[in-house]
């Protein structure tokens, strides 16, 4: 990043805050810290997040593979399917 117009540092609540500019900045600059051992944290850029879907009320009798071909049916590609039962915390009682 030899332009410094593509990132900017803020200091919050102790801490300093980098934002970059677009998501090849901040590959490099992920990329730097790590060569330079540096401890950091980040999170997921919105563009790199799946989508993820809830899908209630289906009958417990359903197979995996017949949900996904639907969803393929449907032209959502690149998918993954997991199956997740109901739980209750103390919470949620």
């Amino acid at each position: 990043m030899e332009d410094s117009n593509n990132f900017f540092i803020k200091w919050i609540n102790g801490k300093h805050i980098l934002q970059v500019k677009s998501l090849e900045n901040f590959k490099q600059t992920k990329e730097l810290l790590i060569k330079c051992n540096t401890k950091f944290y980040t999170y997921t850029s919105k563009s790199e997040k799946p989508i993820t879907l809830l899908l209630k009320d289906l009958n417990n009798s359903y197979e995996v593979k017949e949900i996904l071909k639907e969803l393929r049916s449907l032209n959502i590609s690149d998918i993954e399917f997991q199956k997740v039962i109901r739980f209750s915390t103390n919470r949620s009682n």
